[in-house]
C-alpha cells in the first residue's frame, strides 16, 4: 500500500508545538546542566569535548542527563516564535510567484524587505519563455494585492517589529506570525480563561436569571427500563410513542439510586417515537425507575460584569431541545436594580436556535446595574498588574469565569477561586497572543477566498490573431481575463478581474478568425490558473509561507543572580510538564534550582565540583562559601542531607552540615524529556547572562 504524506504536515506539527506553549496547554522548561567534565577530560591530550556522534539515550542514559540538571526555567509565550526561511528583497533577483500546483518549499516566492516587511510574490510579470528581474522593492502596506511598475504583483503579509527580528532572527530565519495568536503584539492581557474543575459546594446565589419561553414540539410519550443485577439499563419499553416529536427530545432517568446513564430517542417521519438506544448504561437503576422525555427545558445563565452590572455572555447550560423556533429570553432581576443600557427597560437578548436547540444567544442591549452575589472571588498571582476576573457560579459548581479587566503585562499569571464553602475548582487564564489594530490581522480579515491572481501559459500556441479571447469558466464567479498575444502566441495573460470562490477554473480561448477546431492540436494554447491557499492569501502567514521550525529564545541571567551559583554547564535541553515532588502536580513555579543549600560547619576542606557520599546517596558540591555548602543530588533522595559527607574518591576528605537554608521542589526525574545539547563547557560571571536560542524543524 502506498502512503503519501503531505509536506505541510511539518507546517501543522509546528504550529503545534508553538499553540502547546502560547496557549500554555504545556509547561516547557530550559535546563542547565552537565557540571561535570566528559568522560576523559584532564588526561593527557584530552579536552572537554562533548562525546562524538549520536548518545544512545537508553533509560540509564537519560536518568544521567536528568542528575546533572542545576538550573531551569520556564518557557513563556513570549519566548517561542514560529520563524522561515528569510528570503531578502535585492534589486535585480527574479522571484518565484506562489503556484498551488507546484512544491514551494525551495522556491523564493516571499521576500523581506529593507524595513521589515514582508510581501508574497502573486505573479513575477514573466511571459511565457522569458524571465523579470524585481527592480522596484514593494513598499506598501495594502489589504489587497498591488503591482510594482516592473510588472510584479504582491500583497502585504506582515511586518516584524524590530525587537522581533533580532530575538527570534537570523541570518537564515525570519519570524513568522498569525496575527490571530501573535506574540509580536502581544501586550500581556489575559483575554479568556479556560475552567478546568469545576469543584462543588460554591455559594453564589443567581439573582439574576433568564427564563427561556418558547413553542415546543412533542408530547405523550412513555417507557419503561429494563436492569441488570448491576442496575445498569439494559433496554427501554415504549408503551407509548407519542406525537409530534419533530424537533427531538431529551430523555432523563428519575432514580434515587442510579446515574450515569444516557439515553436517545428514535423518532420516526410521523413525530413518533419507536425506540431508545442505550448510549450509556449507568449503574444503580432499579426497573421502577421513571422515564421523562423532555422537551424545552433550556438553561441559560447571565454572565455578569460585577463592576458595571452588564451581561457580557450567556452560558447555555443546557440548550434544550424541542423548540419549533427560537424561544423569547427574559432578563429577570430579584433586586429590581437592573434596567437596559440602550433605553430599554430591561437588558434584550435574542436566542439562536438550530435543530431544536439553542445554540447562541446574541446580546442586542447588555442592561446595566444587574445583581449578582459575590461570595466566590478569584485571586491574581502574576507578573503583570490589573487583570480581574468573575467567577460564574451554577448548582454549586465554577462553570464559567468572566474576564473584567485583561490587565496588561503578564508572561505567567495564577488564578485561584476562594470561597467560603466550595472548594476543587481550577481555572487557567490565558495570556492574549494578538492585537486587532494591527495590521496583519486587517488582511487575514480581508483576504479573498478563491480569487484568481496568476494564470500560467504552459503552451502559447501559434497564429492567434489580435481579436482573441478567453472565457473563464468554473465553481466561482467574477473572473475576467484577456490574452497577451505576440506574434501570434499568447504569451501570458492579464487578468481584469480577479473573481471570488473559485476551485476550478476552465479556459475557453476563441479565435474570431478560425474555429477552434481547424487549429492543429500543437498550435492550441493551454492554460491553468493558479488557486489561492484555503482562506485566501494572507490569511495564514505561518502556513502559507511552509513554516516547520520553531525558534526559543530566553536568558537564565536572573535565575542564575538569585542563587549566586558560578560554574560551568554542558548540556542545556527542553522538559515538558515536570512536577511538583512527591505530590505529581504540574510544575507551576518560574524557574528551579535543583540543590541544597547547607550550613556547613567548616568548608576549608570542602572541594568544589567533586562528588561526595551522603548516606547511599552521592551529591556534586556545585557551590560554597565559608559558611555553605551548595550540594547537586545525582541519585533521587527522600531526605535532607544533614550530617557527614564523605568524597567519593578520598574518604579521609569529610564535612559535615547542619542546617537547610533553602531546598527545591520541582521533580527532574518527572516529565518528558523532549530535547537535550551537548557542549563545549561555558561558564559566566554574575555580569554575564546566558541567552539560549534553540531551532526547532519539524
Amino acid at each position: 500500500m502506498a502512503i503519501s504524506v503531505r509536506k505541510d504536515i511539518g507546517s501543522e506539527l509546528a504550529k503545534m508545538f508553538l499553540d502547546d506553549i502560547q496557549f500554555q496547554r504545556g509547561r516547557y522548561y530550559y535546563f542547565l546542566g552537565g557540571v561535570s567534565p566528559w568522560s576523559g577530560a584532564g588526561k593527557e591530550g584530552v579536552t572537554d569535548v562533548p562525546p562524538g556522534g549520536e548518545i544512545n539515550l537508553s533509560r540509564r542514559e537519560e536518568d544521567k542527563i536528568r542528575s546533572e540538571i542545576i538550573f531551569s526555567r520556564y518557557i513563556s509565550p513570549n519566548d517561542t516564535s514560529a520563524v522561515v526561511r528569510r528570503i531578502d528583497w535585492v534589486s535585480g533577483t527574479t522571484y518565484d510567484y506562489w503556484d498551488d500546483t507546484i512544491d514551494m518549499e525551495d522556491k523564493n516566492f516571499y521576500v523581506i524587505t529593507a524595513n521589515n516587511r514582508v510581501y508574497k510574490c502573486l505573479d513575477n510579470g514573466a511571459r511565457f519563455g522569458g524571465t523579470n528581474p524585481s527592480t522596484v522593492m514593494p513598499d506598501i502596506v495594502s489589504y489587497y494585492p498591488f503591482k510594482t511598475s516592473d510588472g510584479y504583483l504582491w500583497i502585504y503579509m506582515y511586518s516584524v517589529p524590530a525587537y522581533a527580528a533580532s530575538r527570534f532572527g537570523s541570518v537564515q530565519y525570519m519570524p513568522v506570525k498569525r496575527a490571530i495568536s501573535d506574540s509580536f503584539y502581544n501586550n500581556g492581557a489575559v483575554t479568556d480563561v479556560t475552567v478546568l474543575n469545576e469543584g462543588s459546594g460554591y455559594s453564589d446565589v443567581p439573582l439574576t436569571v433568564i427564563n427561556v419561553k418558547g413553542t415546543t414540539t412533542g408530547s405523550g410519550a412513555v417507557g419503561t427500563i429494563t436492569v441488570d443485577s448491576l442496575g445498569r439499563i439494559t433496554g427501554v419499553n415504549i408503551t407509548n410513542g407519542g406525537s409530534n416529536y419533530t424537533k427531538g427530545v431529551k430523555i432523563k432517568v428519575i432514580s434515587a439510586t442510579g446515574a450515569g446513564a444516557k439515553l436517545e430517542a428514535v423518532i420516526n417521519t410521523a413525530g413518533v417515537i419507536t425506540g431508545v438506544t442505550v448510549v450509556q448504561q449507568g449503574v444503580g437503576y432499579v426497573a421502577s425507575d421513571t422515564l421523562e422525555f423532555q422537551v424545552g427545558n433550556a438553561l441559560l445563565l447571565p454572565v455578569i460584569n460585577r463592576s458595571t452590572g452588564s451581561i457580557e455572555s450567556v452560558s447555555i447550560i443546557d440548550p434544550g431541545i424541542g423548540y419549533v423556533s427560537a424561544p423569547t429570553l427574559t432578563v429577570f432581576d430579584s433586586t429590581s436594580s437592573g434596567t437596559g443600557l440602550y433605553g430599554n427597560p430591561t437588558a434584550i437578548l435574542e436566542a439562536v436556535e438550530w435543530k431544536g436547540s439553542i445554540v447562541r444567544v446574541n446580546i442586542k442591549d447588555p442592561g446595566k446595574n444587574y445583581a449578582v452575589d459575590t461570595a466566590t472571588t478569584i485571586t491574581v498571582l502574576g507578573d503583570g498588574e490589573g487583570a480581574a476576573f468573575s467567577p460564574v457560579v451554577y448548582d454549586g459548581r465554577v462553570v464559567d469565569v468572566l474576564v473584567e479587566n485583561p490587565g496588561s503585562g503578564y508572561t505567567d499569571i495564577i488564578l485561584k477561586v476562594q470561597s467560603p464553602t466550595g472548594s476543587g475548582a481550577v481555572v487557567r487564564g490565558i495570556i492574549a497572543q494578538s492585537d486587532y489594530e494591527s495590521d496583519q490581522i486587517v488582511v487575514e480579515q480581508t483576504a479573498v477566498e478563491g480569487a484568481v491572481y496568476k494564470i500560467v501559459v504552459t503552451n502559447p500556441g501559434a497564429g492567434y490573431s489580435p481579436g482573441t479571447t478567453i472565457t473563464a469558466e468554473g465553481d466561482g464567479v467574477g473572473l475576467v481575463c484577456e490574452p497577451i498575444i505576440e506574434a501570434g502566441q499568447i504569451k501570458g495573460v492579464n487578468i481584469i478581474d480577479y473573481g471570488v470562490n473559485y476551485t476550478y477554473v476552465n479556459f475557453t480561448i476563441t479565435d474570431p478568425l478560425r474555429p477552434t477546431d481547424e487549429i492543429p492540436v500543437n498550435d492550441r494554447a493551454t492554460m491553468y490558473a493558479v488557486l489561492p491557499p484555503y482562506g485566501g492569501h494572507g490569511k495564514d502567514a505561518v502556513s502559507e509561507l511552509l513554516c516547520r521550525t520553531v525558534v526559543i529564545n530566553t536568558s537564565l541571567r536572573g535565575e542564575i543572580e538569585q542563587y549566586n551559583v558560578a560554574q560551568d554547564f554542558r548540556i542545556f535541553g527542553i522538559i515538558k510538564n515536570p512536577t511538583f515532588i512527591n505530590s505529581g502536580a504540574k510544575y507551576t513555579n518560574l524557574d528551579a534550582y535543583l540543590a541544597f543549600r547547607l550550613k556547613c560547619i567548616d568548608t576549608t576542606a570542602v572541594i568544589k565540583d567533586a562528588v561526595y557520599i551522603f548516606g547511599k546517596e552521592k551529591f556534586r558540591v556545585v557551590e560554597k562559601t565559608s559558611t555553605t555548602v551548595d550540594v547537586l543530588p545525582l541519585t533521587k533522595v527522600d531526605t535532607i542531607p544533614l550530617g557527614v559527607f564523605t568524597r567519593e574518591d578520598d574518604h579521609s576528605n569529610q564535612f559535615v552540615t547542619t542546617e537547610l537554608i533553602s531546598s527545591y521542589t520541582m521533580d527532574k526525574y518527572s516529565g518528558k524529556l523532549l530535547y537535550f545539547s551537548t557542549e563545549i563547557p561555558f561558564e559566566f560571571t554574575a555580569e554575564q547572562s546566558i541567552s539560549i536560542k534553540t531551532f526547532i524543524t519539524f
